[in-house]
């Protein structure tokens, strides 16, 4: 049929398959009848369809993580820190939006970089927010120590933000449209970051309790780990020499391969290369577009 091969004709066909399977299924005549599909129009929908639930996981699970390590390294309660990262997930969707005027159509796979996107959009209010409460600390009110985060951390926030655009935006010269979208939504995402950090975080700074005397954010380790490298230098290179050694040695004696089994891209435990492989044991394989594979008791 005619547009079977986009991937809402695909979803057609394999939804249209199933009910008749189970309309089948549930006949008395087909009693120790298995039904499996293979194909592509069910490997498109399956790999749509997982992605999809992929994506909205990965794309909860680093908001989620992100509002807790900032929670716990700024000293601040979770809502306090929500209201914090409202510039990132304003410049997540600003991002979407600019992209959308430049690209008419955008592949689901590309959206693989949201977690990307939130994972370094967040750095420009890690930033701006770190320097603000460490200026509270020594004293100053809100007001004054907002502008003097934003004064002491402007030019690498933006300086940081168009090197790593830059990067992304090279992805524009790739053959493969997946990943120039991808390029172009996350460049697209980071500059509405870094607009989002710049004019709208310092406005929730002025406005945060840090409840009681303002502490400092913690720096995990960071400050000692600094202090012995000022004072033990020759020590630090010989232990990083070390290292570098010994990633060597792992990788010259087991060297990395790249995969060639090209089954290996699509979803773990997937029904259709299951069937797949059944139909090859069985039969050899076959180059049918679309394949049902019926078995029975005997």
């Amino acid at each position: 049929e005619k547009g079977t091969s986009t991937l809402a004709g695909a979803r057609d066909v394999v939804a249209a398959i199933q009910r008749a399977v189970q309309a089948t299924l549930a006949e008395p005549a087909s009693r120790g009848l298995t039904v499996r599909a293979t194909g592509g129009q069910f490997l498109a929908e399956e790999s749509e369809r997982i992605i999809r639930r992929d994506l909205i996981r990965s794309f909860s699970a680093s908001i989620g993580l992100a509002i807790l390590l900032l929670a716990l390294c700024l000293r601040l309660r979770l809502h306090v820190v929500l209201l914090l990262c409202i510039p990132t997930l304003w410049g997540t969707g600003v991002g979407g939006g600019l992209f959308a005027v430049l690209r008419p159509s955008l592949a689901v796979l590309s959206l693989g970089c949201s977690a990307i996107l939130i994972g370094l959009g967040v750095d420009f209010t890690v930033h701006l927010a770190s320097a603000a409460l460490a200026a509270r600390a020594d004293g100053l009110d809100a007001r004054e120590a907002t502008l003097r985060a934003l004064r002491e951390t402007r030019g690498a926030l933006a300086l940081a933000a168009f090197s790593s655009m830059a990067a992304f935006l090279a992805f524009l010269a790739a053959d493969q449209q997946i990943l120039r979208d991808m390029g172009l939504l996350t460049a697209c995402g980071l500059l509405a970051c870094l607009v989002g950090a710049l004019g709208l975080l310092p406005v929730f700074l002025l406005v945060v309790k840090t409840g009681g005397k303002a502490q400092a954010p913690r720096d995990l380790g960071v400050g000692l780990a600094c202090r012995l490298a000022a004072q033990r230098p020759w020590a630090v290179l010989a232990g990083a020499a070390l290292l570098t050694a010994l990633a060597l040695a792992c990788v010259a004696s087991s060297p990395l391969e790249f995969e060639k089994d090209l089954r290996r891209l699509h979803a773990k435990g997937s029904e259709p290369l299951a069937a797949q492989d059944r139909i090859e044991e069985v039969f050899g394989g076959s180059q049918q577009s679309l394949v049902l594979l019926l078995e029975a008791a005997d």
